[in-house]
């Protein structure tokens, strides 16, 4: 019997069992392993799960009154909650699932990286980085997401001295301070040729846009840059070798959100999307690895992963 299945039968016998709040103790000690095989299919089953069999983990996850982790939805019945522990998982598995607590974080040494061991997610999305392949992800805020794009910067300034990374932030405020991050760590790069380490451009104002390396910018001036005629820009657009777009929840919740769109379809090189949260995720990683294999001969994939505090997803 599949781990589904397993899945599935213990769901049935609690439902028949103990549904109700004279019920509730028992409930929650009973469940323990049921929650465990839920984060089983999670983790371990997830890419061998066709739609109907992930809607019923992700449904029956919801009836145990948990939070439903990002881009994922539970179906009406599933919100009722008739498995509800009155917990969430954090303190459940605390004072209940003692060995359920493992965030399949796997730290390692790795050689690309230096100060600290990198989680098997991280390690992932470096292997995804170094085959030159775009990604999406999905973290809580500094669960180390941002780490990724400082990996994609370090790469392109340590193979060459004219190739360039775009940071895209949702807005002018955050400009200065991803500059300051870049500074901070980068700064002892040998620049050449009167060139900058990083460039800063917005509608009011520009730092070195076309000399730079590392050009931190709004999404209405990259697609200026992206469109214009002019065999400057087009030359320096010609060595853009990765873009990182923070915040790219703003796709569906800003007037700019059509920009953001023909961004990620007008750019040629590969490009990392971080979200907090992104309400249609599937979706959203189902329409980039679409456009991207249009884009190019090599059928560019897009790597696709959920970190959220109880697992992690990857596909």
């Amino acid at each position: 019997m599949c781990a589904f299945e397993v899945l599935v039968r213990i769901g049935r016998d609690l439902l028949s069992r103990l549904t109700g709040p004279e019920n509730l103790e028992n409930r929650r000690v009973e469940a323990v392993q049921f929650v465990g095989w839920l984060k089983d299919c999670f983790v371990h089953h997830w890419a061998h799960l066709d739609n109907k069999q992930k809607e019923q983990v992700v449904d029956l996850w919801a009836a145990l009154g948990f939070e439903v982790p990002p881009g994922m939805k539970a179906s009406a019945e599933a919100k009722m909650k008739r498995l509800d522990l009155k917990m969430n998982m954090v303190y459940y598995q605390l004072e209940y699932g003692g060995e359920l607590i493992d965030i399949q974080s796997d730290p390692r040494k790795d050689d690309r990286v230096t100060g600290f061991s990198p989680d098997a997610w991280q390690r992932r999305m470096l292997d995804s980085v170094d085959r030159g392949n775009s990604a999406v992800i999905v973290a809580p805020t500094s669960a180390g997401k941002t780490f990724v794009s400082y990996y994609c910067i370090e790469k392109v300034l340590r193979n060459s001295d004219d190739d360039v990374v775009v940071y895209v932030s949702p807005s002018k405020a955050l400009i200065n301070q991803v500059c300051g991050s870049v500074y901070a760590r980068f700064r002892n790069k040998s620049m050449t040729r009167g060139k900058s380490l990083f460039g800063t451009l917005n509608p009011e104002h520009s730092l070195n846009p076309l000399a730079c390396q590392v050009l931190v910018t709004v999404p209405e001036s990259l697609e200026a840059l992206m469109l214009s005629t002019n065999p400057k820009v087009q030359e320096f657009v010609s060595h853009i070798k990765y873009v990182v777009f923070d915040e790219v929840h703003s796709i569906g919740a800003s007037p700019e959100a059509h920009i953001w769109e023909h961004l990620l379809l007008l750019i040629q090189c590969p490009f990392l999307a971080l979200s907090a949260t992104i309400g249609n995720a599937a979706k959203l990683h189902a329409w980039l690895d679409n456009a991207e294999q249009n884009k190019t001969d090599r059928k560019r994939k897009v790597t696709y992963l959920i970190v959220w505090p109880y697992f992690c997803i990857y596909y």
